[in-house]
C-alpha cells in the first residue's frame, strides 16, 4: 500500500495489534462470520466494522485502491479470527511446526486469489493443531502481494521456516 494513498498510516505493526484488541472484543458470531468471510464477498458487518474503525487511516482513498486493500484486510481478518493470536511468534516459525513444505512453498508462490486460498488453508491447518501466530507476517505477506516488498517479506517467511522446519 502506498503511503500517500492513504490518510495518515499507523505502523503496521500497530494497526496488527490494535486489530487483535478488537477482535478479542466480538462477540462469538462475529468472529465466526469473520472466518467464513470470502475476500470477493464483502457483506459482513464485523467485517465493515473494523474497515471504518480500525482500519479506517490504512486504506486508500482511490475506489480501486480501496477495493483492493479492502480485499486484502479480509484475508488477513479472516485468518486472525481463529483466535490463535500470539506476539512474538513469528508466522513462518509457526508453519514450520505444524504445515508441509510443499504447502508453504505454495503459500509463498501464490498470488492474488491463490494467495488468499492458501492462507485460508495453513491457516486452518496451524487451528486444527492448536499453533498460534503473531499475524503480523501474515499480514505483510498479504499486503505485499504484487509489490517490489514482497520477495522480501517472503523470504523472510522462508528463513523462519526452514529454521524450524528443519530442526523437527
Amino acid at each position: 500500500m502506498n503511503a500517500a494513498d492513504t490518510h495518515t498510516a499507523r505502523p503496521l505493526r500497530e494497526v496488527v495489534g490494535g486489530i487483535t484488541q478488537t477482535l478479542r472484543r466480538l462477540p462469538p458470531g462475529d468472529l465466526a462470520a469473520l472466518r467464513r468471510l470470502s475476500p470477493e464477498d464483502p457483506h459482513c458487518p464485523a467485517l465493515w466494522k473494523i474497515l471504518v474503525g480500525d482500519l479506517a487511516d490504512q486504506l486508500p482513498t482511490d475506489d480501486a485502491a480501496r477495493r483492493a486493500a479492502e480485499r486484502h484486510w479480509a484475508v488477513i481478518l479472516a485468518a486472525m479470527a481463529n483466535g490463535l493470536v500470539a506476539p512474538g511468534r513469528r508466522f513462518g516459525r509457526a508453519l514450520g511446526e505444524a504445515v508441509p513444505e510443499t504447502r508453504v512453498v505454495k503459500l509463498l508462490r501464490a498470488h492474488d486469489d491463490a494467495l488468499a486460498v492458501a492462507v485460508r488453508t495453513v491457516v486452518q491447518q496451524l487451528a486444527s493443531r492448536g499453533i498460534a501466530f503473531d499475524p503480523f507476517d501474515l499480514a505483510r505477506l498479504v499486503l505485499t502481494d504484487g509489490t517490489s516488498a514482497e520477495d522480501d517479506v517472503r523470504r523472510h517467511i522462508y528463513d523462519d521456516f526452514f529454521t524450524v522446519a528443519q530442526g523437527a
